[in-house]
């Protein structure tokens, strides 16, 4: 559970029902290790320059994302290995997209994956074609540059906001659209407190975050 599947387990000896590994170790670290590989790729496509290939990220990025998005699309069709029993009830876009994330499902990692890998190639051509646009305190490098403590400041704020308002575990998709742009304003000014803190120590631990 702590490992591969997550789900319940029982601790008796500390008088507890159960505890939930939300979060399996090997699934999450694999893609993590894949974000650094990922890293020194781009690392290595830059010229003398510093600037990277216009020609050749992009296209990478967009076969990746399309490969990605294929593999999803055929085994969420298939409606059985990769779904790790969340399977389609009928043929609606919510049940296509109604996929495991505790623990990852392959069809999930490929959904996410294929649709961050085409949103990339879209960055990196719009850099390649118009370089400067992406601001050094815009939104895009200020929230992709201190995600992990985004996410995680985000969840508490969105937590205790739902309670406070009384409307945790309801409300609508405008309550949701509206409190994700109100953490986005929230956050971007302690995101870029973050990042220049990590930018002081860039050899602490914050760098993993």
């Amino acid at each position: 559970a702590f490992l591969i599947s997550g789900g319940s387990v029982p601790i008796p000896v500390l008088d507890m029902e159960a505890i939930l590994p939300a979060y399996p170790a090997l699934p999450w670290c694999s893609m993590m290790t894949m974000g650094w590989v990922f890293g020194r790729f781009l690392l290595r496509a830059r010229n003398a320059e510093g600037s990277l290939r216009p020609a050749q990220v992009p296209q990478r990025l967009l076969a990746l994302g399309a490969l990605c998005l294929l593999v999803y699309g055929v085994l969420r069709g298939w409606n059985g290995f990769g779904n790790l029993g969340l399977l389609r009830l009928d043929g609606s876009l919510v049940q296509w997209l109604h996929v495991s994330k505790y623990p990852p499902s392959l069809t999930f990692v490929a959904l996410e994956l294929g649709i961050m890998f085409l949103g990339l190639s879209v960055l990196f051509r719009r850099d390649a074609i118009r370089p400067g646009w992406c601001k050094a305190n815009g939104p895009v490098l200020v929230f992709g540059q201190t995600a992990f403590f985004f996410y995680v400041v985000h969840i508490i704020i969105l937590e205790v906001a739902s309670r406070v308002s009384g409307l945790h575990m309801s409300g609508n998709l405008g309550h949701a659209l509206v409190a994700g742009g109100l953490v986005l304003l929230v956050l971007y000014p302690a995101c870029r407190g973050y990042r220049a803190l990590k930018q002081r120590y860039p050899r602490s631990v914050l760098r993993y975050f």
